[in-house]
């Protein structure tokens, strides 16, 4: 396996790891995204929106970028971008409520992506073809 592919691995499983905290409610993402797919069979209606949708289907990117051969590397930083905007507001959420856990939850997904952003394109700029 390429280097590259095991980063855009490891990005997709570090997806599943955000925290977060509402009320009584403590949840991971996989937990959330468990509940997601249970209200999608039933009332797909219900879970239409963009922090929702987005992230989904940046998950659902970066797992076909892991089984292509040949990467485009639009696909892999669209698969970021969608789970990045998630993330992002996780963060923020954590920042502005002083919740550590919250915001170290995403801090992986953050490292990664700096890395396989540049792991891209300093491969890319030592390959000029």
């Amino acid at each position: 396996m390429k280097k590259l592919n095991i980063i855009v691995l490891l990005l997709f499983l570090t997806s599943f790891i955000g925290y977060l905290e509402w009320g009584e409610r403590k949840e991971f993402i996989f937990q959330m995204e468990f509940e997601i797919l249970q209200k999608l069979v039933v009332n797909p209606s219900s879970i239409i929106h963009p922090l929702v949708v987005l992230p989904l289907i940046g998950q659902i990117i970066l797992l076909l970028a892991l089984f292509k051969t040949n990467t485009n590397k639009y696909l892999v930083l669209t698969g970021i971008f969608g789970i990045f905007l998630l993330f992002a507001m996780i963060f923020i959420v954590g920042v502005l409520s002083m919740k550590f856990k919250i915001m170290f939850s995403v801090v992986p997904f953050f490292i990664l992506a700096l890395i396989w952003l540049k792991t891209h394109f300093l491969r890319k700029n030592l390959n000029p073809s």
